[in-house]
């Protein structure tokens, strides 16, 4: 037997349940902590309040909260870069990414996870984190260079030269290899926009005049 819409409406229970308020929700969560928290020492309470409030403040990492120890960091450091040499650029991508969540006050650890994206060709993110570590270490040399290398494939000259230029500053710091790829990529910059205005001088940048008929 076949029943109609209206049949089959009126066949149907509806169970209510009664929606809490953000009030009542919020007092449903207290109480839970209440409740999980009711047997830790008040010192114990206090120290973790203070713990979560200099976080909030930038006084202390993640790595500290959770008690990441720096021997843990350094062999997650370690186990990154074998990635990284074995080419597994997306597997050395997530633990540098960790450790820039664990400690984001770490200049290192941005420079070598935007390493790590432009070898990807993520150039986005890798120009975010560079410009993370360049903001925590302004002569981190090696962060400057590559964002500059970044820069000239899209063609931004005046942010890599600005780059460039920042980058050769930092003879303080023990790089040569570093100050030379400086120095080897201002030139190279220097050469094309010489080339491109001897070009213009020459009128290169005219049309070229059509020859007679015949003529080729």
């Amino acid at each position: 037997m076949r029943m109609g819409h209206a049949t089959v409406e009126r066949t149907k229970t509806r169970t209510r349940y009664p929606m809490a308020t953000p009030d009542e929700k919020v007092e449903q969560f207290i109480a839970q902590l209440e409740e999980a928290f009711k047997d830790v020492p008040e010192v114990v309470l206090q120290e973790g309040a203070r713990s979560v409030v200099e976080y909030l403040k930038g006084q202390r990492s993640l790595a500290n909260m959770f008690n990441i120890t720096p021997d843990m960091q350094r062999f997650m450091v370690e186990q990154g870069y074998n990635q990284m040499k074995t080419g597994r650029y997306e597997d050395a991508e997530r633990i540098f990414r960790v450790l820039t969540f664990l400690d984001w006050n770490n200049s290192y650890y941005h420079s070598v996870h935007a390493s790590t994206l432009q070898q990807q060709k993520k150039y986005g993110e890798a120009v975010a984190e560079y410009g993370e570590a360049i903001k925590l270490n302004p002569k981190d040399i090696v962060s400057l260079v590559n964002r500059a290398e970044i820069f000239l494939i899209h063609g931004h000259v005046p942010y890599a030269q600005h780059d460039l230029n920042q980058a050769l500053t930092c003879t303080d710091i023990d790089e040569p290899e570093w100050l030379d790829r400086a120095k080897k990529l201002k030139e190279r910059i220097a050469k094309a926009l010489g080339s491109d205005q001897s070009d213009k001088d020459a009128g290169g940048d005219k049309p070229a005049k059509k020859g007679k008929k015949g003529e080729r």
